[in-house]
C-alpha cells in the first residue's frame, strides 16, 4: 500500500518592494493576490467579477495588471470592510 505525501497549504510568500505602492510600477494578479492575504485564483476573479476588486489598470499581452497604488487603496478598502463587519 502507497503512502499518500499531503502538502500543507503554503504561508502568503508574497515580497513587496521597498519603495510599496510606487505609483509607476504595475503588478499582475498573482501579487494582487498574495497582497489580499494570499487567497485563491477563484475567490479573486470572484471578487473582480463583483467589482469588489478594482478593474485592471492595464493590459500585458493576456495578462492583467494594476498600479501598485490601486492595489494598496483595495487592500485598505477591504481592511476597512472587515474591521466592520
Amino acid at each position: 500500500m502507497a503512502t499518500t505525501r499531503r502538502h500543507a497549504r503554503g504561508i502568503n510568500q508574497t515580497e513587496f518592494p521597498v519603495d510599496y505602492p510606487n505609483q509607476h510600477r504595475f503588478q499582475n494578479s498573482d501579487f494582487f493576490r498574495g497582497a489580499l492575504f494570499g487567497i485563491s485564483r477563484a475567490a479573486f476573479y470572484n471578487y473582480l467579477t463583483a467589482g469588489l476588486v478594482p478593474p485592471p489598470d492595464a493590459k500585458h499581452g493576456q495578462r492583467n495588471a494594476w498600479r501598485e497604488t490601486t492595489i494598496a487603496a483595495a487592500v485598505e478598502a477591504f481592511a476597512k470592510r472587515s474591521i466592520a463587519a
